[in-house]
């Protein structure tokens, strides 16, 4: 992760050299965005096929998605129309600002949350919780240089050093 993370990713040093170049940032969030969708249903198939502490791992990441105050989808929400945005699953497909690779990424987290054997998923989703804590915190940089507000930022502020924690989780 360390090397290859998505955090050291050049458009991430652009876009925070850049932090006041909405257009550009408008682009990764959209397909940052579309990635997201369904991310608990992954989580709520995956746990269905685990046991033991992996079983655990997942709850624990799942509920954290629901959390009580406030949802995982409500946060990205927030931050999402924050910047002038809003997601259209019909639409989201003729945007030429969005990607092939992140519908991809979404789909092959679906495909490997139900396979018989969760070792792939339990791979894939670690990637993606060792990854998140660096790139939360290039993005809350990036969005405080833009002047967002603490409650606008909460999904980074949350993940910025929760994930540290469910990383080391999936790992263990």
């Amino acid at each position: 992760v360390a090397r290859w993370g998505a955090y050291n990713h050049p458009l991430m040093t652009t876009l925070r050299e850049r932090a006041q170049d909405l257009g550009a940032y408008r682009i990764w969030a959209k397909n940052w965005f579309g990635s997201c969708v369904g991310f608990s249903a992954q989580l709520a198939a995956l746990v269905q096929r685990t046991t033991g502490d992996a079983k655990k791992c997942v709850l624990e990441n799942l509920s954290d998605e629901f959390d009580h105050r406030v949802t995982h989808d409500v946060l990205r929400t927030r931050f999402y129309e924050s910047l002038g945005l809003t997601f259209d699953v019909g639409g989201a497909l003729d945007d030429p600002d969005r990607v092939l690779e992140a519908t991809e990424l979404l789909n092959t987290r679906t495909g490997l949350a139900f396979l018989r054997d969760p070792v792939w998923a339990l791979g894939c989703f670690y990637g993606v919780e060792a990854n998140w804590p660096p790139e939360c915190r290039l993005h809350l940089e990036i969005n405080r240089q833009r002047g967002l507000d603490d409650h606008t930022l909460e999904y980074w502020t949350g993940h910025a050093t929760a994930d540290d924690h469910h990383s080391a989780e999936w790992l263990a």
